[in-house]
């Protein structure tokens, strides 16, 4: 009988090539349970929100984990959470918003698709990292402009412009009020302020809204807003304890943000 001798340089190829088949079979694609701090990129910057994952759910591989929405208050949890080919993809309850993303370790990428105001999806860029819970900026600055209080608001977009009352509470460097507006509209809003530099966001799943403004000489709030509903718009605000919302003759369903 003969024997057939590998080299040294043979053996360890060979040995190589197991540990990598190994590898890739142990390679694990579903995400790590807990809270993600996720971002989309939208038109007027990062709009942050988080999520919650649940342990995947024990009904066969195409069903995912359970997946909540958290912004602000809220805690939404998506429906028709499932594996398609290597990603999940999730879908907000009543509307036409999806999620879709791959996991890398702690990581989450894809994108979340979006009515928009033209009557399309758009799709946006999305990444979440987990374990990190800040809102906009990840280092609080101690010397920050004070925004809470009442604010008369004016919003201008292609359709024109629109009058709205905000009020805002802020603790440190924590902001979190409402957008008031015409026909009843009421709009929370969550955010952060950096020195002279504030940011308001809010996501239910459906709508999505991005708020970026500086805090000028006269003590204004000036900036840029975007919608997936209305596009993108410049905005301003000044302080007005006796803000009140303007009306508008015959006016009956709100005017979205």
């Amino acid at each position: 009988m003969s024997v057939v001798r590998r080299s040294p340089a043979r053996k360890w190829a060979g040995l190589m090539v197991v540990v990598t088949l190994a590898a890739c079979g142990s390679t694990n694609n579903e995400p790590e349970p807990g809270i993600y701090r996720a971002i989309v990129e939208a038109p007027a910057g990062e709009l942050p929100f988080g999520l919650e994952l649940g342990a995947a759910a024990a009904g066969g591989e195409s069903q995912g984990p359970a997946l909540f929405l958290l912004d602000g208050d809220r805690r939404v949890a998506f429906e028709n959470v499932a594996h398609v080919e290597k990603a999940l993809e999730a879908r907000f309850p009543g509307g036409q918003a999806t999620l879709s993303f791959t996991a890398h370790g702690a990581k989450l990428s894809g994108y979340l698709r979006l009515p928009n105001n033209r009557g399309a999806i758009e799709e946006l860029a999305f990444t979440a990292d987990s374990g990190a819970t800040y809102r906009f900026f990840r280092e609080s600055a101690t010397d920050n402009a004070d925004v809470s209080g009442r604010w008369s608001a004016a919003i201008n977009d292609a359709g024109g412009r629109t009058g709205w009352v905000i009020l805002l509470t802020q603790s440190h460097d924590q902001v979190a009020g409402t957008f008031y507006g015409p026909g009843g509209a009421e709009q929370p809003v969550t955010g952060q302020v950096q020195g002279d530099d504030v940011r308001l966001s809010s996501f239910d799943g459906n709508s999505a809204l991005l708020f970026t403004a500086k805090v000028n000489d006269k003590g204004e709030l000036v900036g840029a807003a975007w919608s997936n509903l209305t596009g993108t718009s410049r905005w301003t605000a000044r302080r007005n304890p006796d803000a009140e919302i303007e009306s508008v003759s015959g006016e009956e369903p709100s005017t979205p943000l």
